[in-house]
């Protein structure tokens, strides 16, 4: 089979001369030669086999999408017309032009890949990000995916971010605390929250939150579902954990408070 065409890295350019020579000798047609710039690392050297080069396959188990990561590779020292970034496999193969090929190494960005990978994360749905990670298409699991859409990067960020959701996990009392607020106070903003809950009334949480404060009502809230510093709000939490997870991880919080002394 006879090749017309060629096209690889620069670093193969001292090669070529050899290859005419070899070619004429052996009275083969010489194909034509596209020699492309290298990816580089961040410190703009060339890309390092041991640290930054990976097999796609550990992309796709660090949680990339395959179509992100062609939208990106492709992006990698060429850049269409338009200069739109999100490109589909068939707008890529319509829009590449081999003209438009930077002369100059293209550095690997994993922030610009990790962008890229969110914004793909984005126009998926639910049930489309359900199956990539394996998880079961539950209504709870559907809320999760709408919870942290926005903020993932990666589908493994699904699974870090939501970590509390399936295990609270352990934390200090006074996380439970706004500012100075003293532990019995902070038991009866928590009870308010209960008796609002049993109710089937959490709606009204909102309104006490006005009127005793938001930040003496929604951060021992948060704090109590999440067990984290830094969680989605109050309201979003008891909506994916459902009543009766929020009710017991309430009580745990309680149960801290007074086992700490109130501290009045």
């Amino acid at each position: 089979m006879q090749i017309s065409h060629v096209i690889r890295g620069e670093d193969h350019i001292p090669n070529t001369p050899r290859q005419l020579l070899l070619q004429t000798t052996l009275d083969f047609k010489h194909p034509h030669y596209a020699h492309l710039p290298l990816i580089l690392d961040p410190d703009r050297s060339k890309m390092s086999k041991r640290f930054t080069a990976t097999a796609v396959a550990e992309y796709q188990k660090q949680g990339y999408l395959p179509e992100a990561l062609i939208n990106f590779m492709a992006l990698l020292g060429w850049h269409p017309a338009d200069d739109h970034e999100i490109l589909t496999r068939e707008e890529l193969i319509e829009k590449f032009d081999l003209s438009r090929v930077q002369k100059a190494g293209a550095v690997f960005n994993v922030e610009k890949l990790n962008w890229l990978n969110g914004q793909y994360l984005k126009k998926i749905s639910a049930g489309d990000i359900l199956k990539r990670l394996d998880w079961k298409n539950t209504e709870q699991n559907k809320k999760i995916i709408a919870l942290f859409k926005e903020r993932a990067k990666t589908l493994n960020d699904f699974k870090e971010l939501a970590g509390f959701v399936f295990k609270l996990p352990a934390y200090e009392v006074d996380l439970l605390c706004w500012k100075n607020t003293s532990r019995g106070e902070t038991v009866k903003s928590l009870e308010m929250v209960v008796e609002l809950i049993k109710a089937d009334k959490p709606g009204e949480i909102p309104i006490i939150a006005e009127k005793y404060g938001r930040g003496e009502i929604y951060w021992p809230l948060r704090a109590a579902l999440s067990g984290l510093k830094e969680s989605p709000g109050p309201m979003e939490l008891l909506d994916v954990l459902g009543k009766k997870e929020a009710l017991s991880r309430i009580k745990i919080a309680i149960e801290k408070l007074r086992d700490g002394g109130l501290g009045l």
